[in-house]
């Protein structure tokens, strides 16, 4: 029988500053993060993408490096600064809840530099209701009844308890048993024979603390962003709770952010609708079918930053495969082959980013072809493009190294971009088993080689046979740009001012090609009165002319006509039968705007 009365002689912790809190974030975040791969495993709801754990544990890094940042025992500060931390790096679902709930505890730590048990319960009630709050339609057998259940349990012993070791080892014991109950409570998890994972990674934060307080043992020297991810054994996704696509998330930062207001205009979009944060910087997580226009409309409340794209459709196509497949192929935007081949084929993209002005875009995601070439005519100001960002790389790395024991990532020249150095060291700290590949090239000259690839893996080719392949396309692929105007390379500063002006004047329209090495050279050029494309065909043409089997794909900015036209004549004179045409990509597209064709071929017989 409990007794009413706080024995004073056997508290061991009877208060929560900011020292203690910050390393019981610690504590928590290392057990859910060593924990990951069983969390990607269980993962059916609300989209059985398996990536809850990866998604937990890059809210937990957040998380904990606001812990680190703590100078000071104040408990107000040091919550503030770990909400808003964790902030940044929330992914999914169940990482903005979490995030909510921190945001919550802040605020009613606020003006404390510590508390009682009975003060830290008040504040757990606050932050599980604002991280049900936060959530378009709670769940019953989620993280959230979790969270209910844990938080009402702390209310009513803490009453009874002063000590935060026993009543974090009690409130421990309650969270497992409701964990173990979501199998009931919600139908998908039932068929499937599994507990929510979200729920069951707050259960693992929960173990983290409570061997913390009784045994002193915490991974606070965790190294928490060289962790490999691990081969799952999960088998075909199951059908996804969600109708739509597109899983997203972005970050606003702003002033006064009204997140009411925010939510209203996700809602009518899409589901899964999660809004978290402050009036200072909100995280909206959403599934929808049209990212774009979502983060068009959010762009008016203030900064986007963070944005991200998850092709469920892909993935779910990448978990059919993986027993079948041994081998996946990423690649970045600026490889163009047509959107049903990336489906088809089931081909991983990361995006690169198109910036016009305050405003930027995920190349053949958020921003379509026509819509870049009209902003590109329209807009004062010359768009800049950037290399992925580094969540992109992690995110994708993860995903396919969790599904596939081998992954190659054939990746734009690195002679053009950072974008193939940034890729080996992304893939190293995710796993040992994801090869990058410079391909010396872009555009469609990138995409032959990702096309061909990406049929050897669904053929079930090994991944010695696969990178053969790949390094014979790349010596044999030879491929080509031309440009209508120098406009476009003046303004963006990669001819100088001087050379430009000179060839403008003198009606200079230039042909590049990529050398052996990946870099662009000068192959020739057409003079006023001259057309660049027929310039362009017939250095084509006499390239592929000496070729055994030649293959040849087009991508054209806007303008598809001329692009039909350049095939139909390519087509003819080297005796091909079918041409790869694609639009190309915004990627390469800002450098040349309009009427910009790239050409390659390559010659598939020879050695």
């Amino acid at each position: 029988m409990k007794s009413n009365v706080r024995d004073a002689s056997t508290i061991r912790i009877g208060y929560l500053d900011g020292t203690r809190f910050a390393r019981a974030v610690v504590a928590g975040a290392g057990r859910v993060i060593r924990m990951a791969p069983q969390l990607n495993e269980i993962n059916v709801f609300p989209v059985a993408d398996h990536d809850t754990g990866s998604n937990m544990a890059a809210t937990m890094r957040g998380l904990a490096a606001g812990a680190h940042l703590g100078k000071e025992r104040s408990l107000a500060k040091i919550s503030a600064e770990i909400a808003d931390s964790g902030l940044m790096d929330a992914r999914g679902n169940s990482g903005s809840i979490l995030v909510e709930l921190f945001y919550g505890l802040a605020e009613s730590f606020e003006g404390k530099d510590r508390v009682t048990t009975q003060q830290f319960a008040e504040s757990v009630k606050h932050g599980a209701f604002r991280a049900a709050r936060a959530v378009e339609q709670p769940k019953e057998g989620t993280i959230l009844t979790v969270l209910k259940t844990w938080s009402e349990y702390l209310q009513h012993e803490a009453e009874i308890e002063g000590d935060f070791l026993r009543l974090f080892e009690r409130s421990l014991a309650v969270a497992r048993d409701a964990v173990e109950q979501t199998t009931t409570q919600l139908a998908v998890l039932g068929e499937s024979g599994v507990v929510d994972a979200g729920a069951k990674g707050f259960q693992f934060f929960l173990e983290g603390i409570v061997d913390l307080l009784d045994k002193g043992i915490a991974d606070e020297e965790l190294p928490l962003d060289e962790l490999k991810t691990e081969l799952g054994e999960h088998g075909p996704m199951a059908d996804s709770c969600s109708k739509y696509r597109f899983c997203t998330e972005c970050l606003i930062t702003g002033k006064n952010l009204d997140r009411s207001q925010i939510r209203n205009v996700v809602e009518s979009m899409g589901d899964s609708v999660v809004v978290a944060g402050s009036s200072r910087q909100t995280r909206i997580h959403v599934n929808t079918d049209t990212p774009g226009v979502i983060f068009d409309r959010l762009f008016s409340f203030g900064e986007l930053q963070k944005q991200k794209i998850d092709d469920m459709f892909r993935q779910q196509v990448a978990s059919q495969r993986c027993g079948t497949q041994q081998v996946a192929i990423v690649t970045d935007s600026g490889c163009d082959i047509p959107e049903s081949e990336f489906d088809e084929l089931n081909v991983h993209l990361i995006p690169h980013r198109i910036i016009f002005g305050k405003r930027d875009y995920l190349a053949k995601m958020t921003i379509s072809s026509d819509e870049f070439y009209s902003m590109l005519e329209k807009s004062k100001e010359h768009p800049q493009t950037s290399q992925p960002a580094p969540a992109d790389y992690i995110r994708t790395f993860e995903f396919i190294s969790s599904h596939f024991p081998k992954s190659l990532a054939i990746l734009m020249s690195g002679k053009l971009s950072g974008t193939y150095q940034s890729g080996k060291q992304f893939a190293a700290r995710v796993s040992d088993r994801i090869e990058v590949i410079d391909s010396r090239t872009c555009s469609v000259g990138q995409g032959i080689i990702v096309l061909e690839a990406a049929r050897d893996a669904r053929e079930g080719k090994p991944i010695e046979e696969i990178r053969a392949n790949i390094d014979r396309r790349i010596r044999n692929t030879k491929s080509l740009l031309c440009v209508e105007t120098l406009k476009y390379l003046t303004r963006g500063g990669r001819l100088g001012r001087l050379k430009g002006f000179v060839g403008q004047l003198l009606g200079m329209k230039p042909i590049f090609q990529f050398d052996e090495e990946g870099s662009l050279q000068l192959a020739g050029r057409a003079l006023r009165g001259w057309s660049v494309h027929e310039a362009l065909i017939e250095k084509i043409v006499e390239l592929g002319s000496t070729m055994k089997l030649p293959r040849v794909a087009i991508a054209y900015a806007d303008n598809l006509k001329l692009a039909d036209q350049s095939a139909e004549k390519i087509a003819k004179q080297l005796g091909v039968t079918e041409i790869m045409i694609t639009p190309l990509s915004p990627v390469m597209g800002v450098h040349g705007g309009k009427n910009t064709l790239g050409v390659a071929v390559l010659d598939e017989a020879a050695p």
